[in-house]
């Protein structure tokens, strides 16, 4: 049993804070004092006792607040799941276009999906555009940001782009995420998230 250097009370054992931190805590509720026993986590040696920096108050505040958090995690991954499998077993609706009124009655969370949606389809506008811009012309010769490079067929094409074609690879799968969040989220209903899960293959 240990006890409370300052009251000398029996101290509440709270586990190990961490597996590889090798520091055990205790608390003392008559003292709100959060103790640190210090040690090895591995061969389970203490070395020494350490006063935390939280109170024992604070750490259990804390303690109750990531657990919510875990919980409310765990109720929106449930939602989602039941959200697609109702998805897989009847299909997508009617396409409604996306409007000012039909935004409105979107939660904050459904927004910023379809706004990181649009965002990510202008990105990837550009960068094709970008790609196709270099293509070999009837001179060899392309100039990018003043700088002339030969560009005479499409392996040279290939090579002249590819830093811009991992950037819209990279685009394209961020493009399929936020797709597949959409449908999690009860977007399937807008006609942009099913034309674009019809253009990036993405499946119920």
């Amino acid at each position: 049993m240990k006890f409370c250097l300052e009251c000398g009370e029996h101290l509440k054992f709270l586990g190990l804070s961490g597996w590889s931190s090798g520091i055990w805590l205790y608390g003392c509720p008559k003292c709100n004092i959060l103790w640190e026993e210090h040690g090895c986590s591995v061969t389970g040696a203490k070395t020494e006792w350490k006063k935390s920096f939280h109170t024992l108050s604070k750490w259990e505040k804390q303690k109750e607040e990531r657990k919510n958090q875990e919980i409310k995690e765990h109720q929106k991954l449930e939602e989602q799941r039941a959200c697609r499998e109702k998805l897989k077993k009847e299909g997508f609706p009617e396409p409604i276009e996306t409007s000012a009124e039909v935004m409105g009655l979107l939660s904050e969370g459904q927004r910023q999906i379809v706004f990181r949606l649009f965002d990510l389809v202008k990105q990837e506008k550009k960068l094709v555009d970008d790609i196709n811009s270099r293509r070999p012309n009837e001179s060899g010769i392309l100039v990018i940001n003043e700088a002339p490079k030969v560009c005479e067929d499409n392996d040279d094409w290939k090579v002249i782009t590819f830093k811009l074609c991992e950037e819209l690879k990279d685009i394209r799968e961020k493009i399929v995420l936020n797709l597949n969040k959409a449908l999690n989220s009860g977007l399937a209903h807008l006609g942009i998230i099913q034309r674009q899960c019809a253009n990036y293959g993405v499946e119920l």
